[in-house]
């Protein structure tokens, strides 16, 4: 008799297990799915400090064009310059998923220190308090970003497919706003001094600026998404700016003293315009202080 009820209440929480597993999975969200391939991982030290054995190759690297001090072939500069249409709306925007969440994988060189890393890591949270953007821990993803330590700040426009690097200079790219700057040409945004309206909002002095530095100046033709012009965006070169003599190459109009290319951190407009391009929910007003996360340099 009590082998029976053994094997009765063996059967009965059997099925209560089985009853609740199928419960969970009915009930599992579309982020739940989406994240059996897009890997949406709590970083901790171990996740900063594990194997990053990918090789990268010069076939993965799609488009490799100067924008954000990004040094590539003439040859690549001149394919985007023809480019008509903002590469957001054609092959660069970063998919969103079912959850209405967008994934974006990266993946930390292994010569960036572990402080160096958790701090990146930390602005790439400011993107999740304000929009949809969900900066990830790569672990199999095709299209992702390589952060690496260098000499410049510096990263592509939008997706490109396959690696990406986005450079980081231990010296002077360790802020919030060098961090959010460049996070944010990788999701598809160009400087504010280059957007298609930007003649009725600031001049640019050609004859005061190296050439080197040109293509950071080019006007573009932007998508800027119903947003004003933003002399306070994260995006926004300051006065002296690739200046080779001193002398401004960026001055505000019509009102020459208006003060810009001083952002600490993303403006109100930033935010909107991630939302507006990749989120279907409403802005949030999210101010987050450039000494939140202190500063390593």
């Amino acid at each position: 008799m009590a082998n029976i009820k053994c094997i009765l209440g063996t059967v009965v929480l059997f099925l209560f297990y089985t009853w609740t597993d199928a419960m969970a999975l009915r009930n599992s969200t579309d982020e739940q799915q989406e994240l059996k391939t897009s890997e949406s991982l709590e970083l901790n030290r171990k996740d900063l400090v594990g194997d990053h054995s990918n090789t990268m190759t010069a076939s993965n690297c799609m488009y490799f064009f100067t924008c954000a001090d990004v040094t590539g072939d003439k040859d690549a500069f001149r394919r985007v310059r023809r480019n008509a249409d903002p590469c957001v709306h054609t092959h660069c925007k970063w998919p969103r998923s079912s959850n209405g969440n967008v994934y974006v994988p990266v993946q930390f060189d292994d010569s960036l220190t572990l402080e160096q890393k958790w701090f990146v890591y930390n602005v790439m949270q400011t993107f999740k308090q304000s929009t949809c953007v969900r900066f990830i821990l790569r672990k199999n993803q095709n299209d992702y970003i390589h952060i690496k330590p260098a000499d410049s700040c510096s990263s592509r426009v939008g997706r490109q497919g396959g690696v990406q690097i986005l450079k980081l200079d231990p010296e002077f790219c360790f802020t919030v706003n060098a961090v959010q700057h460049e996070l944010l040409h990788a999701l598809g945004f160009h400087h504010e001094q280059s957007r298609s309206d930007r003649d009725q909002h600031i001049d640019v002095n050609w004859d005061n600026i190296n050439y080197k530095n040109w293509h950071n100046f080019v006007k573009r033709n932007t998508d800027n998404l119903r947003t004003p012009y933003d002399y306070n965006s994260v995006m926004h070169y300051e006065q002296l700016a690739g200046s080779n003599n001193g002398e401004p190459s960026l001055v505000a109009k019509p009102v020459s003293d208006v003060e810009f290319g001083t952002a600490t951190e993303m403006s109100q407009t930033d935010i909107d315009r991630v939302n507006r391009l990749y989120c279907t929910r409403p802005s949030r007003t999210i101010r987050f202080g450039n000494n939140r996360f202190g500063s390593i340099l």
